[in-house]
């Protein structure tokens, strides 16, 4: 992975000068080129300028958000790899980065280990976007945060989820929660989402306990419906 690193062009959208320049530091020697950017309107820039092969960005940001900055580079190239980093404590930002087309999360603090690990896995995902759309894998090499956000863009991109609801729709409804716990149970059954135990082996049942959650499929929807319960006590919609 190393070789490839050093073939890639890379641009990081960061607003926080002493993490910028910590990434900086880490990153510059290990790729090809490495754009900095402190704003979204200076990364849409910089990705103009130079296209590179691809996107690394914060959410939080002055003058012009990563959100925004997102869209206008899918707008410009749907195909550009984009890793999106944000905190959950940005409940608003994190449910609208789990509703965009991007290719993979990192939640904040960002660790360069866990940000080329990352960048790996894009860059090895399969070539095309049919190819990546027949099956959705959940195991061991999965980071527990990560299961909702990718369950929920393999619903939307295969077309169960309406385009009108939104990651922070789903968690505020019941109704709309135990849809969606129907539909990944179908499309576990078809065999299109596939959950593995901590040996990389299937779950076949819904008692069992997958990784990473160290949950049983059971154990996981208690426990989205006490979140759902929880968010809809306390900021109805």
């Amino acid at each position: 992975m190393d070789e490839k690193l050093k073939e890639l062009v890379v641009l990081y959208v960061e607003d926080e000068v002493i993490i910028k320049k910590i990434l900086e530091r880490s990153l510059a020697h290990k790729v090809k080129q490495l754009y900095m950017a402190g704003d979204g309107r200076e990364g849409l820039e910089l990705f103009r300028r130079h296209r590179p092969d691809i996107v690394v960005t914060d959410i939080n940001m002055p003058v012009m958000n990563g959100l925004e900055m997102i869209r206008q580079i899918r707008a410009i190239d749907p195909d550009v790899p984009i890793i999106a980093a944000t905190a959950f404590s940005e409940e608003d930002y994190f449910s609208e980065v789990v509703d965009m087309d991007v290719n993979a999360f990192l939640i904040k603090p960002v660790n360069v280990s866990d940000l080329l690990e990352k960048i790996s896995e894009v860059l090895a995902a399969p070539g095309t976007e049919a190819e990546s759309d027949q099956m959705l894998v959940i195991g061991p090499d999965d980071e527990e945060e990560y299961v909702f956000p990718l369950i929920y863009q393999f619903l939307r991109k295969k077309g169960h989820l309406a385009k009108n609801i939104t990651s922070r729709k789903l968690l505020h409804s019941e109704e709309l929660l135990e849809e969606a716990f129907r539909i990944v149970r179908q499309l576990q059954d078809d065999g299109e989402i596939l959950f593995l135990n901590s040996d990389h082996l299937p779950v076949l049942d819904t008692q069992t306990t997958i990784a990473p959650c160290n949950r049983s499929i059971e154990g996981t929807e208690a426990y989205l419906r006490a979140q759902c319960q929880s968010k809809t006590s306390d900021s109805p919609l």
